[in-house]
């Protein structure tokens, strides 16, 4: 099974319920660090010196054992942190792959490993004798992705399971359509290593926007996590129908994350519920705002001026965008670099952290539609200031 931490793209909740249901989860407690190498793909090994646990680490239930997993940056990141060291040395230990020669870059691996092993065990030893200190623990998942580590943690590792998450919350959307005679329904959700995003539609919703000829339709987002790298919760969405592209609000509403354990789940659940579809209105606003986008001019290359307080994009990400909308026809607009960006987010194979990067650009963009309007390319200026009168 090929390793990969994109995101991917499921239209049916059976199909999603499947591959949950296959997901296996195993925890290890983390004891040493023996070996760092590469595998046939490119990818980071480690040798972990483990035991294993339950995952509420309840007990021990093994002696040491070497397991050798992938160990992807975002998981390093965490064992970094645990064991003092800068999460940049992922990087150099790729960069030495590609300036050394083998023999050279194993070397330098092993000098690592050695030196990580050192403060691993300095680490384990200062919790001994400390109440404060925490072990901590490797979780792996075997799933569609692969079989790796997706997190190194010292915290009760309870997780709210995205399959019961996803069967909950359609239950619950259900419920809603019963008795507010809304019509709410499974669209699509993106898997990825660390997280699930369903996205729900309402049919009975929608907004034209006349002046750049789309449909909208409201919805709801459910974001879970099963390696706790997000809460559980939810968030407005707006779907384009043109070209199936969806946006995500961003509220940052206590209300809208609820916690799994205790007794008022459902009922804290149910009032995130009715918390996201009134801030959903708000959201929508944004949306009649950009049908008073206009074309900014007629060359898309003309996005390498724009000012960075409207856009702020590397230039190869630039291009990327102006390929897709010369292949999508999109106009040079607000409108039509949100189509460009919300494009790439919900079509391309990439991670979460870029979908949120592309997504919080977009949504940066609606909020200017207005100076995006006023906003003149210098060559249009120059024309413009050489016309005769």
């Amino acid at each position: 099974m090929q390793t990969t931490t994109f995101r991917r793209r499921y239209t049916s909740l059976d199909d999603v319920n499947r591959i949950l249901a296959d997901r296996k989860r195993e925890t290890y407690k983390l004891d040493g660090i023996r070996k760092i190498s590469y595998d046939d793909k490119g990818k980071l090994n480690f040798e972990f010196l483990v035991r294993e646990s339950d995952e509420f680490q309840y007990g021990i239930y093994s002696n040491d054992m070497i397991k050798e997993w992938y160990l992807p940056k975002h998981a390093f990141s965490q064992l970094a942190n645990y064991l003092g060291v800068p999460i940049r040395l992922y990087d150099f230990m790729q960069l030495g792959r590609e300036k050394l020669d083998n023999d050279e870059n194993q070397l330098f691996l092993d000098n690592i490993s050695e030196n990580l092993e050192l403060l691993c065990q300095k680490r384990l030893k200062e919790e001994e004798e400390s109440k404060r200190l925490k072990h901590h623990y490797i979780t792996v998942f075997d799933d569609l992705f692969g079989n790796f580590v997706r997190r190194i943690s010292s915290e009760i590792y309870r997780p709210y399971e995205d399959a019961n998450a996803l069967i909950d919350t359609n239950a619950n959307l259900e419920k809603i359509n019963a008795e507010k005679g809304t019509n709410y329904h499974h669209r699509e959700t993106y898997l990825s290593p660390f997280k699930l995003t369903s996205n729900f539609i309402d049919e009975s919703r929608k907004l034209t926007l006349k002046n750049v000829g789309d449909t909208i339709k409201a919805g709801i987002t459910l974001i879970n996590s099963e390696t706790k790298d997000s809460s559980y919760g939810f968030q407005a969405l707006m779907f384009r129908l043109a070209c199936e592209n969806g946006m995500i609000s961003e509220f940052k509403d206590p209300a809208l994350t609820v916690k799994h354990m205790g007794e008022e789940f459902q009922l804290n659940t149910r009032k995130a519920f009715i918390k996201v579809l009134a801030l959903g209105n708000n959201f929508a606003k944004l949306f009649l705002d950009l049908d008073r986008s206009k074309t900014i001019s007629n060359d898309w290359n003309d996005i390498f001026e724009i000012p960075n307080n409207l856009l702020q994009m590397r230039n190869l990400e630039k291009r990327e965008l102006i390929d897709i909308a010369h292949k999508e026809e999109y106009p040079f607009s607000g409108y039509g670099i949100i189509q460009a960006l919300t494009f790439k987010s919900n079509h391309d194979s990439i991670s979460d952290s870029k979908f949120n990067s592309l997504n919080s650009k977009a949504i940066n963009i609606a909020q200017k539609v207005d100076k995006f309007n006023e906003w003149i390319p210098k060559r249009l200026v120059i024309d413009a200031e050489i016309l005769p009168n």
